[in-house]
């Protein structure tokens, strides 16, 4: 189905007060690469770090570094600690924290050079982002990101730091490519429009409509298998919440739904009308009296309670995201589940990962 990006992701031309603001702000004192995204490990911040710190001194000493996202202390220590161990200067890496889309557009606009170093995405939408403010741009060769860079010059292979850094460095020394890269960028956006994303979705409903030649069952009241529904939900600050509040109302056509949580409260109206809102204590004891349970799993401590409760009561699980090591860390770290995160390590990778 392909993506794109909101039309305030552009081309600005930013006034001289806004960007000494945002440099003022984020202590950006010279010419900047620029990466942003999530801080899992399939991101490859570490790697992007290392490959950076093996440009020439002089390109390196010319530009800093600047990983824009949201970021937890202990992720900030580890990379910064990284960066020194390695021979970064203080400066020459910057860790942005959170920033509000006006100044993420700004610091698009604004960079020598947008570097996307994922191991694996979806789709990749700062690449997008990035070329639609007129980023000079150079990616992953991996998953889905060469659909949208489109020029295999413009890539690198994300496993190695030579290959990371030798890009970098003809991005940032070779004008004729860096310009190349630019003009790669405004040509490929123009394949990527909500229109036509919606287009293709629409071919393909039809199509499925075309090719389904049962009708759908209409299911009386009493016919309805008995659901019971495991989700974060608003007041929540989470976006598996917002979306479970748009499923619901779909999923009881065709189901009895209990809902369960593990919050105080629900401030969703449809749902507290229309659904029972059960606790973790009572589905327990009531379990035997569900045909299905779905299970909606993220990277966030609002699905801690789900792990145990999956392992003594199986059902369907939807993956929100592809990776749970923020969950799992949460678990040890916050919920007090000893040795949470280990074991987890140790059923994923073995015993070579608990031991590095």
């Amino acid at each position: 189905m392909s993506s794109a990006v909101d039309d305030s992701f552009r081309v600005v031309d930013l006034a001289k007060v806004d960007i000494e603001r945002i440099r003022e702000r984020y202590r950006l004192f010279r010419p900047f690469v620029m990466y942003t995204g999530g801080i899992d490990h399939r991101k490859n911040i570490e790697g992007l770090i290392k490959a950076f710190a093996k440009l020439p001194r002089d390109t390196r000493k010319a530009h800093q570094l600047v990983i824009v996202c949201s970021i937890q202390d202990d992720s900030r220590t580890m990379l910064s600690h990284l960066a020194s161990s390695i021979g970064l200067d203080s400066d020459e890496l910057v860790l942005t924290g959170y920033v509000p889309e006006d100044d993420l557009i700004g610091l698009y606009n604004m960079c020598s050079l947008f570097v996307f170093s994922s191991t694996y995405e979806g789709f990749g939408l700062p690449v997008l982002e990035a070329m639609r403010c007129g980023a000079a741009v150079i990616s992953a060769d991996t998953s889905s990101i060469p659909e949208i860079i489109g020029w295999d010059e413009a890539m690198f292979d994300p496993r190695s730091e030579d290959s990371i850094s030798a890009k970098m460095l003809k991005a940032l020394s070779d004008d004729g490519f860096r310009s190349k890269l630019i003009e790669n960028g405004s040509r490929r956006v123009k394949s990527f429009s909500w229109k036509a994303t919606a287009a293709r979705a629409l071919d393909a409903i039809e199509e499925l409509h075309r090719s389904t030649a049962k009708k759908a069952r209409h299911h009386s009241e009493k016919s309805r298998p008995k659901l019971a529904y495991f989700s974060p939900l608003p007041p929540e600050r989470s976006g598996i919440a917002g979306f479970s509040v748009e499923l619901l109302p779909e999923l009881a056509r065709h189901y009895d739904i209990d809902v369960i949580v593990a919050q105080k409260n629900v401030s969703d109206t449809w749902v507290q009308a229309n659904v029972p809102v059960r606790n973790v204590q009572w589905f327990e004891k009531n379990a035997a009296s569900y045909g299905r349970i779905l299970y909606h799993f993220g990277n966030s401590m609002f699905h801690e309670h789900m792990i145990d409760l999956l392992e003594r009561f199986p059902g369907v699980v939807v993956l929100h995201d592809f990776f749970l090591s923020g969950l799992h860390k949460d678990r040890q770290i916050h919920a007090g589940v000893e040795n949470a995160w280990n074991q987890e390590l140790f059923r994923s990778h073995g015993y070579l990962a608990i031991w590095e």
